[in-house]
């Protein structure tokens, strides 16, 4: 419950006489020991902003870096050089804000891929004994109690006195211990999914994506993030009714109702001021909010109930006043170099913690005999401004009263519970880079032109009023006649190191991936070093790896506790029965959660894929635990049916199967889709063998004209060897006449020539006619005349 106390100054009498005794007492014993705690409470505030000095001063350098502004160091040094640098801003190469970037984007991706304002999961704590009664197919004995009959799943009716005579029903099987423990496991987790929806709901209407988001972006400028819940947040439901009227008519009439609801904070790590001893991993045994807030805001606290109205009022009688928040908060960015934006704020503080015990017994928060109990170690909350409390009330959580503050660090520094952020890790690699881009600008300026050495001896400018400037056109008169020109004026180079010094840059700059884990890859840039697939798969994987440990720092550290602490809020005040019968342990996974159900999910496809390719694989798959596997590794895990469901419609298909036989009209109905079916199969294996003969006939054909072209072929070549056999024997028989005399040399010759025109005339006709035939060939094979 939460306890909250309200001096209602109202109701006292105007007239001091008029009040009895007892109040008058009971009232200055309540705000002597407010004003005790008010005291206490201011002095323990300043002993922890005193021990955070130093974290500020990161803080403060981290925003500067960040936003693209010198080192506090390099500016004072620059400044006191003095020069054309000493009233301005020299321009930098900020390579801290784009990793910073990358590393926000990357978190939130992990954290929610697909936007929304819930990471996390619900889900029964796994039970060992469970699991181990579901192989167990033992009966369980009849001498079991009714209510442990209903526990397992099985009610039994209760008997009706009234109901009729009959014939003694069927007896029925008998559960196994493995039906109790499924109805059992199921019970656990209906409970855990609709304590999921619930709390999923919570989140929804806190806007908790967006704050969470915002705390990502805090982690990693800053180093830490923090989270706050829940909180009671009181919530007023408008709607309008139909209100009935005095004439006997109704109008619309609007109802507001007011309701609590818990709800989630993100929280500026800047304004908070945690016990400075405790360290990450470790509870913290009290902390400080500080809001700054206006008149107005001040104001509306005093319509909230938990808030002492009279006491508010008095707050708002002082003037803002925030030197008890030290200097330190003055140079944050966030309000301001000069801090203006904070002048007209009150710094109201906001205390959980331990309170001491009088404090609570003098103002009717405990009972004595609670002051005595050396265990009773009371933790509340506290609100106090300007040296006044106005709020004061126990933890509203019985199961868990520590503070509701969690904080996730993007690097753990041990010395304190804040952590560093990409700023702080990259500082160094910063400042050389910022120092050697202004020598860059330095020699580039000196290099863009000579150093120019004057003998005014020797030379005099022709207009006095121009002075010594170097200007175009500019005539100049020599004071000694007869002198060298080049003696009194001469032009010196200065040396370039433009080379040396962006090696330097390009140097930090790979320091700078390596000691923020977040490549240049990653902001799309290709690594100039090992830009193959390999390698650069190999950059990508080391630097998921590295933000992956810290989205399960996230998770360990924010996601689970937050989860759990919403999860008692819900068992200890929501009025759904649905979700409070479920285990007090439930299981709670973030986003890390998640990666791991989809590694998961990958190895059943993977699994499946295998057994698929070989039946001797199959035997061992249970094909239904894997599909009922791999759904609930997905967000559409909830449409998936219970085992129970499942079987119980198999049961009901088959009941209705075998109690409504089909129809005539049916059994016709599939008779004569039957038969075309047949008639429609018939046709298609017609077609088939119509198409197989095509192709036999055709392929018959092709073979014929094959062999026809090889026969003509051989025909061709036979006759080519006789023309040539002949040939030879008639100029051997042309030769012999010649050896004879018979025949003179040019008749020889000339008969020669007429020979072998003759059978090459021949052979060329007989090339035409063969030509011919393969043409007529094509044509009958092609029009399908045949050969």
């Amino acid at each position: 419950m939460v306890h909250n106390i309200d001096l209602d100054m109202d109701s006292i009498p105007d007239k001091v006489e008029d009040v009895p005794e007892e109040i008058t007492t009971m009232l200055a014993t309540i705000d002597t020991a407010l004003m005790q705690l008010c005291s206490s409470l201011s002095v323990k505030f300043t002993d922890y902003a005193s021990k955070r000095t130093a974290k500020e001063e990161e803080w403060v350098q981290a925003e500067r870096q960040y936003s693209g502004s010198l080192d506090i160091e390099d500016d004072k040094k620059l400044r006191a050089l003095g020069g054309s640098r000493a009233h301005s801003s020299p321009p930098i190469v900020n390579i801290t804000r784009p990793k910073t970037n990358i590393a926000i984007a990357r978190m939130q991706d992990i954290q929610f891929p697909l936007g929304g304002n819930y990471n996390f999961i619900l889900e029964p704590t796994e039970v060992p004994e469970l699991r181990k009664a579901l192989k167990d197919d033992t009966p369980v004995e009849e001498e079991q109690e009714p209510e442990e009959m209903s526990m397992a799943g099985t009610p039994m009716a209760p008997m009706d006195p009234t109901a009729e005579e009959g014939p003694p029903p069927e007896p029925t099987q008998a559960p196994t211990i493995a039906d109790i423990a499924r109805s059992i496991m199921s019970e656990a987790k209906e409970a855990a999914t609709a304590m999921q929806t619930q709390i999923r709901d919570r989140l929804t209407e806190a806007s908790y994506g967006k704050k969470a988001r915002n705390s990502m972006d805090d982690m990693c400028r800053l180093g830490t993030a923090v989270i706050k819940g829940p909180v009671h947040k009181q919530k007023i439901d408008r709607k309008y009714d139909r209100v009935p009227t005095s004439d006997g008519d109704s109008i619309e009439a609007l109802t507001l109702t007011e309701r609590t609801i818990p709800s989630v904070q993100w929280v500026d790590p800047r304004l908070v001021y945690p016990d400075p001893d405790a360290r990450p991993g470790t509870d913290m045994e009290d902390i400080f909010e500080v809001h700054l807030m206006t008149a107005r805001t001040v104001s509306k606290l005093a319509s909230n109930p938990a808030f002492m109205r009279e006491r508010v009022r008095k707050v708002l009688g002082t003037e803002p006043d925030i030197s008890s928040l030290g200097s330190a908060i003055q140079s944050l960015s966030l309000v301001g170099s000069a801090g203006t934006r904070i002048q007209n704020r009150y710094a109201v503080k906001e205390y959980h913690g331990s309170i001491d015990k009088q404090v609570l017994l003098d103002v009717g928060l405990i009972s004595e005999e609670q002051k005595e109990d050396s265990l009773f170690l009371p933790q509340g909350e506290v609100w106090f401004c300007n040296n006044h409390v106005i709020r004061i009330s126990l933890s509203p959580l019985e199961a868990d009263d520590s503070v509701p503050y969690f904080f996730c660090t993007w690097e753990d520094d041990k010395s304190s519970i804040f952590g560093h952020g990409i700023p702080y890790l990259m500082r160094h690699a910063q400042r050389v880079v910022n120092s050697s881009w202004l020598m860059l600008l330095d020699n580039a300026g000196l290099t863009a032109g000579p150093q120019i050495v004057l003998n005014r001896e020797m030379i005099r400018p022709a207009s006095p009023e121009e002075g010594w400037r170097i200007e175009p056109m500019k005539v100049w008169f020599m004071t000694e006649y007869g002198a060298n020109v080049q003696e009194a004026m001469q032009f010196v180079n200065v040396p370039t190191q433009q080379e040396s010094i962006a090696n330097i840059t390009e140097l930090a700059m790979t320091f700078a991936d390596i000691e923020s884990a977040i490549p240049a890859i990653q902001s799309g840039e290709m690594p100039s070093g090992n830009n193959t697939l390999g390698g650069v798969a190999m950059v990508l994987t080391a630097s998921h790896i590295v933000q992956q440990r810290v989205s399960e720092r996230w998770d360990d550290n924010i996601t689970v506790p937050l989860i759990r602490r919403f999860y008692d809020w819900e068992m200890q005040y929501s009025e759904d029965e649905n979700i409070r019968r479920g285990d007090l342990n439930v299981k709670v996974g973030g986003a890390t959660e998640r990666i791991d159900k989809q590694v998961k999910a990958q190895d059943i496809e993977r699994i499946l894929g295998l057994a698929g390719s070989n039946p001797d694989f199959q035997k061992h798959i249970d094909a239904d635990a894997a599909f009922r596997e791999l759904v609930a590794t997905t967000r559409a895990g909830d449409i998936i049916l219970s085992l129970e469901e499942v079987a119980r419609r198999e049961q009901e298909a088959a009941a209705q199967q075998q109690e409504a036989p089909p129809d005539a009209e049916t059994i016709k109905a599939q008779a004569a889709m039957l038969s075309a079916q047949v008639k429609q199969q018939a046709l298609e294996i017609n077609q088939q063998m119509a198409q197989a003969e095509l192709e036999m006939n055709s392929q018959i054909s092709q073979a014929k004209l094959e062999n026809e072209r090889i026969r003509m072929q051989a025909t061709q070549q036979e006759g080519f060897m006789k023309v040539q056999l002949a040939q030879m024997d008639r100029e051997q028989k042309l030769l012999e006449l010649a050896a004879k005399g018979e025949m003179t040399q040019s008749e020889l010759t000339q008969k020669l020539q007429i020979a072998v025109m003759t059978e090459e005339t021949k052979r060329i006709l007989k090339e035409a006619d063969i030509s011919q035939f393969r043409e007529e060939l094509s044509i009958k094979r092609e029009m399908g005349t045949g050969i």
